[in-house]
């Protein structure tokens, strides 16, 4: 079947082959850069950005709640500042909570956050009392706030021991999407290249395939040609396909045996007319032409 096809059928196969192949591999492509996507977007969306939220957490507790309230009591802020940035830190706190409760937890995350919860709830009943002991007053309070001294260090390091444990699983998770990614990597990385390697060789194969089907005939045709020239009408072409090169050398063949007809025709009229001892017998073209 294939070497009846013409050659312009093989020509489109092996276009439409080597465009199939182009196709797939760059389907293949598209899912890798795809899924690598996907994956980057997670670890950014549920990781880095959860751990910006965690990191802030932490510095609201340090900084604008233990630091200020240091400050406070060692005379160096106001009643009326410390207030102020203690409720402005527990707002941001309820706030960036909230926020890294709308990521994608895992069950890991969740367990931990839960018990987060208990310890913020532990640490806002201490916060409540230094609020209100804070709003009674004006001006410096210096020596005034030794009672929460203690108090806040009992009920936020706990806090800040947990968020840590968050952070450590973001990163621990973070590094499992890192070689989930890797894996599909290479798992996909041997099908392209085989895929690659496969279809060269098919593409080779069947490109010398159509390179021979088509130098082969010509060949011969030229052969025969030369053949001719020299007078040698001993010509067999060997016709192997119906192709337009298969047809070129079926009517070649046609006209070498048409030829050989002819001139062993005009052999003949000539030997007759010598023994008959007609050395003028002349012979018509036209006369011939039905021969062809």
């Amino acid at each position: 079947m294939f070497k009846d096809a013409t050659i312009k059928t093989r020509l489109f196969l092996l276009l439409g082959a080597l465009c199939t192949l182009l196709l797939l591999l760059s389907s293949l492509g598209l899912y890798g850069m795809h899924h690598g996507n996907q994956g980057l977007l997670r670890v950014y969306q549920d990781r880095v950005v959860p751990l910006k939220q965690l990191k802030e957490i932490s510095d609201l507790y340090a900084v604008a709640i233990i630091d200020n309230v240091n400050k406070a009591n060692a005379g160096l802020i106001s009643a009326e500042v410390a207030l102020k940035e203690l409720k402005d830190a527990q707002q941001q706190i309820e706030q960036v909570w909230q926020s890294y409760q709308a990521t994608s937890l895992t069950e890991d995350e969740r367990r931990l956050s839960t018990q987060a919860i208990g310890l913020f709830e532990a640490a806002n009943r201490d916060l409540n009392l230094l609020t209100h002991r804070l709003a009674t007053q004006h001006g410096l309070v210096t020596g005034t706030l030794d009672e929460f001294d203690g108090r806040l260090y009992e009920t936020i390091d706990p806090i800040s021991t947990k968020v840590t444990e968050l952070v450590n699983l973001q990163l621990e998770v973070a590094k499992t999407e890192f070689e989930r990614a890797q894996s599909a990597y290479r798992s996909l990385l041997p099908t392209v290249i085989v895929g690659i390697v496969l279809g060269l060789m098919a593409a080779i194969w069947f490109g010398l395939r159509l390179i021979r089907s088509i130098t082969g005939p010509i060949n011969q045709a030229l052969k025969a040609a030369r053949q001719l020239a020299e007078g040698d009408l001993d010509v067999k072409l060997e016709i192997h396909s119906r192709d337009e090169a298969g047809q070129l050398l079926e009517a070649m063949q046609y006209m070498v045996d048409k030829l050989g007809a002819l001139i062993n025709d005009i052999e003949q009229q000539v030997s007759a007319a010598v023994e008959q001892g007609d050395f003028s017998y002349r012979i018509s073209l036209e006369q011939r032409l039905g021969i062809w």
